[in-house]
């Protein structure tokens, strides 16, 4: 009988601290989770923070508790999220934004692009599966980072201030024409959090490339 009662607390004790365990460390929202996995391994590995993988519809109802949320979303966002990716940034978070999280399906979404400080024009355009290097600024120096057959996105204008951390440069093989861009990557201060955005990523492959993988980790270890 006293071992039954001892396990049935020790089952109960368990279920508690099951209950009160903290979220963690980092929120993923994504619609695409082959990428998301890797690059929660590597956040894991390489900086020991944990992290949950959600898509939009299954956020949490307070983003507040977490050191960092990255967002992932190829397909529509959707105004809920929308909403809660911005109030997080204002109120303190640190919001990371990859790839396609910025590109032409969020035309639609009112309050994004603009809380983001970048516009989409007619000249924007993205193309699969090319070379093409992400280039260090005064603010991040070392050496460019060659990404390998991903896609591109040309022609982002970028309108508030922000610290750019990468410019890009590609020449088109097919036609020739060269794009040397000021920005690929960067982070703003909003309000009393802070946005990241990194473009390339288009491949769940990106996220397991070393020298990319080693600039995505700045964003991370700053969260709170």
């Amino acid at each position: 009988m006293t071992c039954r009662i001892v396990s049935v607390f020790l089952a109960l004790a368990g279920a508690v601290c099951a209950a009160a365990a903290p979220p963690a460390d980092n929120l993923i929202v994504c619609d695409e989770f082959p990428a998301m996995r890797n690059l929660a391994r590597q956040i894991e590995t390489r900086l020991h923070q944990t992290s949950e993988i959600v898509n939009q519809d299954q956020l949490p109802s307070s983003l507040g508790t977490y050191r960092n949320v990255t967002v992932y979303i190829h397909g529509d966002l959707h105004e809920p999220a929308e909403n809660a990716f911005i109030d997080y940034a204002k109120n303190g978070g640190n919001l990371v934004l990859l790839h396609h999280t910025i590109s032409s399906g969020k035309r639609k979404n009112k309050s994004w692009l603009p809380f983001l400080g970048v516009t989409l024009p007619p000249a924007y355009k993205y193309i699969d599966d090319m070379t093409w290097d992400i280039v260090p600024t005064a603010a991040t120096g070392g050496a460019p980072i060659t990404m390998h057959e991903t896609e591109i996105y040309l022609n982002h204008v970028d309108d508030a201030d922000r610290t750019v951390l990468y410019g890009l440069r590609f020449t088109d093989p097919k036609t020739g024409e060269h794009f040397d861009q000021a920005i690929a990557a960067w982070t703003r201060k909003t309000e009393r959090g802070t946005v990241w955005y990194f473009m390339p990523g288009h491949k769940a492959s990106d996220f397991e490339y070393e020298p990319y993988v080693v600039a995505l980790m700045k964003a991370y270890r700053v969260g709170k």
